[in-house]
């Protein structure tokens, strides 16, 4: 089957293709890394990040069960999508989340890195990642996403501007043609 995942989402994709190289048709990956570390520290390691990734772990998940935080929550969603109202659908998803299951996904983000089977990946990789005038621009997107999967042997990389993490939300229509190229046979 054709599997499209969106940042940790994306991550399990690899993981999948990775596992399973019979099982996995073509991927789509939306804007995700092999190793999220690179954004906090370029060469970074696991075993460099891990602290961190446990007192990440840690500070999400003492929300639990406590009234959402409205200002972490737009702070949160000011960083992932550029438009008000993707803005507004990522605070609201991120107020019904369960800080523990978060949490958790974070920490396990931070802790897994794909960097080294990237060339294993047999399954062809379609990378969608976003770039806007903010940060990161195109060209720092570009090197970016480029190197992370320089080594992966079939790659087509599909660029989608005025656009955060959030893509989809962002850019719907250039998302959807993105989509719907992925899935043409």
């Amino acid at each position: 089957p054709a599997i499209v995942g969106h940042s940790m989402g994306g991550l399990v994709a690899l993981m999948l293709a990775k596992a399973h190289p019979d099982a996995v048709g073509k991927l789509m990956i939306v804007d995700s890394l092999p190793y999220i570390g690179e954004i906090f520290a370029p060469g970074a390691t696991v075993a460099a990040l891990e602290p961190q990734a446990k007192a990440m772990r840690a500070g999400m998940a003492a929300a639990y069960g406590k009234p959402a935080n409205v200002a972490a929550n737009e702070a949160l969603a000011a960083r992932m999508a550029l438009k008000p109202a993707s803005r507004t659908t990522v605070a609201e998803w991120a107020a019904k989340a369960d800080a523990r299951v978060s949490a958790q996904a974070m920490y396990e983000d931070l802790t897994t890195d794909l960097r080294p089977d990237m060339a294993s990946i047999a399954a062809p990789i379609t990378l969608v990642y976003p770039w806007n005038a903010v940060g990161p621009t195109k060209p720092v997107a570009d090197a970016l996403y480029r190197k992370a999967y320089a080594t992966a042997p079939h790659v087509t990389f599909v660029d989608i501007g005025d656009a955060a993490h959030f893509v989809m939300l962002d850019q719907p229509v250039a998302f959807q043609a993105a989509l719907d190229d992925f899935l043409r046979p």
